[in-house]
C-alpha cells in the first residue's frame, strides 16, 4: 500500500527542519572561522532563486492576479523575516537547539491565527498538542540556565 501524499509532505518538512538546523550550525561555524557569512549567504540566495525564476519563465507560469500580489509579497516578507531572525539569533550565539526549539511557536501562532482570522476549530487534541509544543520549547531552551 502506498503512503498518502500527506506522509511524504510531513517527511519533507522533517527534512527541511534538518536542513535548517544544519544551515544554522554551518553559519555559526562560518562566524567562528571569520568568514563573511551574510555576504556569502546573500550570494547563495541569489544563486538559489535564479534557477527557480528561470524555470517559472520557461514554464510560462502566470503571475498572481493583481488582488493576490500583496499576499504573495507579504508571504515573502514574512518568510524572509523569519529566516533572518533565525540566522541572526544563531549568529548572536544563541544555542542552535534553542533557536530551533523556539521556532516551534510558529505552530502556536498558526493555530491561533487560524482560529481568530479564519474561524477554524481548535479541537481538544490540537490544544493538547499546542500545550506540549510550548512545554517542549520551554524544557529544551531551559530559560534562566
Amino acid at each position: 500500500m502506498a503512503a498518502p501524499l500527506a506522509a511524504y509532505g510531513m517527511l519533507l518538512l522533517v527534512f527541511r527542519g534538518v536542513l535548517h538546523t544544519l544551515q544554522l550550525s554551518l553559519g555559526r561555524a562560518m562566524k567562528d572561522w571569520e568568514w563573511p557569512y551574510f555576504r556569502l549567504m546573500s550570494m547563495v540566495c541569489v544563486f538559489a532563486c535564479l534557477p527557480i525564476a528561470l524555470v517559472l519563465v520557461a514554464l510560462k507560469t502566470p503571475l498572481p492576479e493583481p488582488g493576490h500580489r500583496k499576499w504573495v509579497l507579504l508571504r515573502g516578507l514574512f518568510g524572509a523575516g523569519s529566516f533572518f531572525c533565525s540566522i541572526l539569533a544563531a549568529q548572536l550565539d544563541a544555542p542552535v537547539g534553542d533557536v530551533e526549539a523556539l521556532r516551534s511557536v510558529n505552530m502556536i501562532a498558526a493555530a491561533l491565527l487560524g482560529r481568530f482570522l479564519l474561524d477554524e476549530e481548535l479541537h481538544k487534541v490540537t490544544v493538547l498538542a499546542l500545550g506540549c509544543s510550548i512545554a517542549g520549547a520551554v524544557l529544551i531552551s531551559q530559560p534562566g540556565c
